[in-house]
């Protein structure tokens, strides 16, 4: 596209604007199309029209401005294994695509976050890559923006809640939730809040999948 800008009294000077889209390796594709792809180098680049932001093929992940690729050690195993205990999915497994709660471990490795585990080790949402046991993996973890957190209780303090638009979420606690799963937000005042939801749940029983928030990562002193 060629557009003309013009200055002056008389608008006598005149130059021409082009405009060429920005050049990336695979155009632009849905977050189900650049999963898809194969044969990617280091360095390649896509647009990603889902989470609406650029893209770097890192050699072994698809990372952008708002993610970091991490390393999970041997034991770490995500999803996690089982089956969702209870809510309208209760039975299914754990989705390889669920935005869990990760930390880092003594080992300066990437684990799933404890249940009442030390909040300073938040690292932030797994947004891509899973982890079996006995081998080390890579995964790519949000920790700002809009993306999926994976909620694994619609409580709060204990109390049955539905998840609302605007409310805070947390990190898990000890008084409830999973390890690895976020909770709706409790107690105000309290550190774990990282978050808050851009989507609501139509009742209690939406437990255990994936809900749009705004990711911040929290350092606590």
């Amino acid at each position: 596209m060629v557009e003309s800008l013009c200055y002056g009294d008389l608008n006598t000077n005149c130059f021409n604007m082009s405009y060429k889209p920005i050049p990336f390796t695979y155009g632009v594709r849905t977050l189900t199309e650049i999963n898809a792809l194969t044969g990617m180098q280091e360095g390649d680049t896509v647009y990603n029209s889902t989470w609406q932001i650029i893209e770097i093929y890192s050699g072994t992940n698809w990372i952008n401005s708002q993610s970091f690729e991490a390393v999970t050690t041997s034991a770490v195993v995500i999803p996690p294994t089982g089956t969702i205990p209870s809510g309208d999915r209760s039975g299914s497994a754990f989705p390889n695509d669920g935005g869990y709660a990760i930390e880092q471990t003594s080992n300066n490795s990437a684990q799933l976050s404890a249940v009442g585990g030390n909040d300073n080790y938040y690292l932030g949402t797994k947004i891509r890559g899973t982890s079996s046991s006995g081998s080390t993996s890579r995964i790519v973890i949000a920790h700002c923006g809009k993306w999926p957190m994976f909620v694994g209780t619609t409580t709060v303090d204990g109390s049955t809640a539905t998840i609302g638009k605007g409310n805070f979420i947390e990190t898990p606690r000890s008084t409830y939730g999973t390890t690895g799963f976020f909770s709706n937000g409790g107690t105000a005042g309290e550190d774990q809040d990282v978050g808050t939801f851009l989507e609501a749940g139509s009742s209690s029983s939406d437990s255990y999948r994936n809900y749009l928030c705004v990711v911040q990562t929290v350092e606590n002193s």
